[in-house]
């Protein structure tokens, strides 16, 4: 049975070898650095689009928290009259 195994990954990695060279090269040069260039970006895309979002998240959270600030030091008993 383990020697099933070891036929099965080593086809496996065959493949996957034979088809890796196969789509370098289905390429030129030129054509890959476009793909890089194309996936550079969109990964960068994520990446800001992310940041932004937390940036947001935590400047919305500072303000609450300004805002409960103030609202202590201008009415330190706590009563609800706002």
């Amino acid at each position: 049975m383990p020697m099933e195994k070891v036929i099965n990954a080593s086809s496996v990695a065959t493949y996957t070898t034979s088809g890796t060279l196969a789509a370098a090269g289905a390429f030129t040069l030129t054509e890959w650095a476009l793909v890089v260039g194309i996936v550079i970006s969109v990964m960068t895309f994520v990446v800001n689009l992310l940041y932004q979002q937390r940036r947001y998240k935590l400047e919305a959270e500072y303000k609450a928290l300004l805002r409960e600030e103030l609202l202590r030091k201008l009415d330190p008993d706590g009563s609800p009259d706002i």
